[in-house]
């Protein structure tokens, strides 16, 4: 894909990013005049029929999902064989550069979970798991809006106990590797690396891994081997927080702590029930550096007030 190249009715502008999957391009929508996001699934991949499946899922998931804090996907389409989802343009960078950087106060880290677990939210009343909640996937916009992105290996959520069977996929863009248990060794919970039936908790557990990274730079079962990351996930209990960054209040120790628990029973059982804990959590920290726009506040309240 080249700048200035025109497929359908969007022009291509630039080339803006690389996923595990597909490349991102921002393009302008002829029709409508608007600035767009175009992610297209690779060449190599446009012929395999279970890539393509998944790449449509990800687009009918996120499209079902209305929600301030989940990028928004206008459309999907087809051109010249070329399959690419239409998504609204977002101006940032990832969390994951932000933690690589080692730059983020304590309460940009409460409004970062703030907003994920309003998006998760909404996502799990929804009936769907994410299975993939990591610093890449979560956009840090430049207005303060944090956005959770790739529902590529979402699925509903289960309605029944966990089966004994695992839930396997070969799938040569997991940062799993092929044939291994979908997901990304470090932020899975440990009932998704058993191939558990999954529920809305396994995507807090993650959470929680993600606020721990940010909040230490480091993530909580961080190996360098997927084996031993699992060893440590079953068997070791990671260091509260405040232990490597000292100015966290202690009450961050206890919502990553509670998140991170081993057994689902043990961690909070709703995004709406971890959000309040980070709510009360950003109160006791003070001023905000880059508060939360009122009208994203009240949105959260509603969504919460709703399923209550």
């Amino acid at each position: 894909m080249t700048n200035g190249q025109v497929i359908g009715r969007y022009r291509i502008i630039d080339k803006i990013g690389e996923g595990g999957v597909g490349s991102v391009f921002q393009a302008i929508d002829t029709r409508l005049g608007r600035v767009v996001a175009l992610k297209f699934l690779r060449q190599r991949w446009q012929h395999d029929e279970r890539l393509r499946a998944r790449f449509r899922r990800e687009a009918l998931i996120a499209a079902s999902l209305n929600h301030p804090n989940i990028c928004t996907v206008h459309d999907i389409e087809e051109v010249d064989d070329r399959l690419f989802i239409v998504m609204e343009l977002l101006r940032g960078r990832s969390l994951k550069c932000c933690v690589g950087e080692g730059g983020m106060g304590t309460s940009a880290i409460v409004d970062v979970g703030l907003q994920v677990a309003s998006a998760l939210a909404t996502a799990h009343d929804c009936g769907v798991v994410h299975r993939d909640v990591k610093p890449a996937n979560v956009f840090l916009c430049e207005d303060g809006v944090v956005k959770l992105l790739d529902f590529g290996v979402a699925k509903p959520a289960a309605a029944a106990p966990p089966e004994p069977a695992p839930e396997k996929e070969t799938d040569p863009a997991s940062d799993t590797g092929t044939g291994r248990l979908v997901g990304t060794v470090g932020y899975m919970s440990p009932e998704q690396t058993r191939g558990d039936v999954l529920d809305g908790r396994s995507d807090l557990f993650s959470l929680g891994v993600v606020l721990y990274e940010a909040a230490t730079g480091v993530g909580p079962f961080d190996a360098p081997t997927p084996a031993t990351v699992f060893e440590l996930l079953f068997s070791f209990d990671p260091p509260p927080p405040t232990c490597l960054n000292a100015s966290l209040p202690k009450g961050f120790n206890r919502i990553v702590q509670k998140a991170l628990s081993k057994s689902t029973a043990g961690r909070y059982q709703s995004a709406g029930e971890m959000h309040y804990g980070l709510e009360a959590l950003d109160l006791a920290v003070g001023t905000v550096e880059a508060p939360v726009p009122p009208m994203l506040r009240a949105l959260r309240a509603a969504t919460f007030a709703r399923s209550a």
